[in-house]
């Protein structure tokens, strides 16, 4: 569960809500006009003007989330099963305005590197390349959730596949490093 907590926000005019919104984990947004209260064009405005402004804050409320869960942390594989980072591959993320950066190394990866960008309070895609030992050039995309284990740290969860250089793909797990730092 997150531990975001939820706000509701009313618009209203005289006595009915035309517009509520639940902040949490979720939006709900439900706007209601009823035959009472005529719906004339400048109310309409006000209301997308606020519905954007409280999407905008969501999202630097999501980003600011995940921020605070990857600025300059690193990560090392926990399962990936079918992919190619493994035991030794460290990455290392920056994240900053909702755009996320990485450079990983280890194992059988001689360089590679990662941008993407935050999707939601615990969501994230990344676009990623790198070069291997053997000097194959590989890239290819994924979609992550951030979260946090029973002991606290960082974790990554991702769906992800190749674009170039292999077929395939599959789904990785990984765990924030903690206590000596590389």
């Amino acid at each position: 569960m997150n531990a975001l907590a939820v706000v509701s926000i009313y618009v209203v005019t005289n006595r009915t809500p035309y517009l509520k919104c639940d902040l949490s984990v979720s939006i709900y947004v439900a706007v209601a006009f009823t035959p009472n209260h005529p719906t004339d064009p400048d109310l309409r405005e006000g209301l997308c003007q606020t519905m954007l402004l409280i999407t905008s804050v969501l999202m630097q409320s999501s980003s600011a989330t995940v921020q605070a869960r990857l600025h300059d942390r690193r990560f090392v594989v926990a399962n990936n099963a079918q992919g190619l980072s493994g035991t030794g591959t460290v990455f290392h993320y920056k994240v900053e305005d909702g755009v996320i950066s990485s450079t990983y190394q280890g194992g059988r990866i001689c360089l590679g590197t990662q941008v993407g960008r935050v999707t939601g309070p615990d969501a994230i895609e990344l676009l990623y390349q790198c070069v291997t030992l053997d000097g194959e050039l590989l890239a290819g995309w994924s979609r992550g959730t951030v979260g946090v284990d029973h002991a606290g740290r960082t974790t990554l969860s991702f769906v992800w596949g190749w674009l170039s250089g292999a077929t395939g793909g599959g789904e990785s797990s990984y765990v924030e490093i903690t206590g000596l730092r590389y």
